[in-house]
């Protein structure tokens, strides 16, 4: 049987200048860039049709030259965009998707005149239970198909009409929020909205809010299929994508125009709300990271620092040693990953990895040293963490004591929110004997005891020592904790 290909339903694609992402039901994202992006951007808009390999290659012909000489490397993009669940083969069923939480951010949410504004309530709740904290501004189409009095008893915040509704607290709304905002979200966005958008049109009060702030804009379009194919809107499209806003891929709806008993699937409308928040997740963490002085930090010392004192090529035997009184656990977090050493060990043992690093380079790192393993790398910030799963063991190998003591009640209110009554915790610190100076803080036993007490009991703090690059290796504590009910 001949293989076909199409584009999935629930594809989670964002295009951003000249980039290209997806955010793949595995919880990586993969990332086209230039040349790549368009070739990706093709295949995904070829696909909307379900083609086989040959069908493909003929339809790409018309944008590409040299298509069939250089078949294998349209063969590599669909791939990636098959691991990512972007494209799907005929009869396969789709990955579940991932739950993810956001960090707690201000968001704006602009509604306009297209008929999907109808469904706003669900997208405002959504979000909330997300942990945004949502203001929402309406065009005077927008109001046509949603009543702010539904949106204000869900937010429990004024919603905004137009440029002139002001008040003491809000003397010019659009700036206002504009400032406010620490995300802006147009969803759905009309034809009309993103011409106003590109045309630096700020009339309506929605594009003067995406215009005037300097969040990031994600902008979800959602219309017609002969209107979003239309030259104009896809001249916009691009436009909007080079100006540095974040611009969803729609998916398929019903044409609401048509009666309804001839309604059919059609290309163009918004994604699904739940596809459409975790993009902005995305969005929003990626900002974080962006502008993280950890991640700057320590993609620095991972970038310039030929010796690494904690890298080491084994799992520490007393970890290995702790991790095997658990025979239930299935599910591991290793934080602060690294190198990756710890994530490859475990993997190897049988456990379902994730991973995680604040910085890119550390992560590129571990990608070599889990090559052909079962293990998920995840570039997240602990102290600001964007998963929401939990897991039945945490392992944090030295990266407690490189934070300062004021984050450190951040850092255990988010292995509380990563743990369940019942999971364990691993960590290993620099003890309070050890001589060496390593810009770290050295705990005692009470001390590491006292720092987890109002999420965690402990079961064990024992001596040890961090091997790694260094000789003798520095004197460590191993504390193992049980989560509280």
């Amino acid at each position: 049987m001949t293989l076909r290909w199409r584009r999935a339903p629930n594809a989670r694609v964002v295009e951003h200048r000249e980039s290209l992402s997806v955010l793949g039901r595995d919880g990586q994202v993969r990332r086209f860039d230039g040349e790549s992006a368009e070739l990706a951007r093709e295949v995904l808009s070829a696909l909307t049709a379900a083609r086989s390999r040959d069908e493909l290659l003929a339809a790409l012909s018309g944008a590409f030259d040299g298509v069939t000489k250089n078949a294998l490397v349209v063969d590599q993009t669909v791939q990636h965009l098959v691991s990512g669940g972007a494209v799907e083969q005929l009869g396969e069923l789709a990955v579940p998707a991932a739950r993810v939480v956001a960090p707690k951010r201000q968001l704006v949410l602009g509604l306009t005149g297209a008929v999907a504004s109808s469904q706003a309530p669900v997208l405002v709740s959504l979000l909330m239970r997300r942990g945004y904290q949502v203001r929402t501004a309406l065009t005077r189409a927008a109001r046509r198909f949603v009543r702010p009095e539904a949106l204000e008893a869900i937010t429990h915040q004024p919603v905004f009409k137009g440029l002139w509704q002001t008040s003491p607290q809000f003397p010019a709304p659009h700036i206002n929020l504009a400032e406010w905002a620490e995300a802006v979200l147009i969803c759905p966005a009309s034809a009309t909205t993103l011409a106003r958008l590109v045309a630096g049109d700020c009339s309506d009060l929605v594009s003067a809010t995406a215009i005037a702030t300097r969040a990031p804009v994600v902008v979800v379009p959602s219309m017609n299929e002969a209107m979003y194919r239309a030259p104009s809107v896809q001249r916009n499209l691009r436009q909007l994508r080079d100006d540095g806003l974040h611009l969803v891929q729609p998916g398929w709806g019903a044409e609401v125009a048509h009666r309804p008993e001839q309604r059919a699937g059609t290309f163009g409308a918004m994604p699904g709300f739940d596809d459409v928040v975790a993009i902005v997740d995305f969005v929003v963490a990626a900002q974080t990271l962006a502008h993280s002085p950890s991640r700057i930090r320590w993609d620095q010392i991972y970038s310039s620092q030929p010796v690494l004192p904690w890298v080491t090529e084994t799992l520490d035997d007393d970890l290995a040693d702790a991790l095997s009184v658990f025979p239930e656990a299935k599910t591991v977090l290793d934080v602060g990953t690294g190198q990756g050493t710890v994530a490859r060990e475990l993997a190897r043992r049988g456990y379902q990895v994730t991973a995680t690093d604040v910085s890119a380079i550390a992560l590129e790192k571990a990608r070599v040293a889990c090559l052909a393993l079962s293990v998920e790398l995840v570039h997240d910030d602990l102290l600001s963490s964007a998963l929401s799963r939990t897991f039945d063991v945490v392992v944090d190998r030295a990266v407690l004591h490189t934070l300062p003591t004021d984050r450190v009640p951040q850092y255990v209110a988010q292995l509380a929110r990563l743990t369940r009554p019942g999971s364990h915790l691993l960590v290993k610190v620099h003890a309070a004997a050890e001589q060496g100076d390593w810009g770290t803080t050295r705990y005692s036993p009470e001390q590491l005891e006292t720092v987890f007490e109002s999420a965690f009991e402990a079961l064990r703090i024992s001596e040890s020592s961090l091997p790694g690059q260094v000789s003798p290796a520095p004197k460590a504590l191993l504390g193992v904790f049980r989560r509280k009910a």
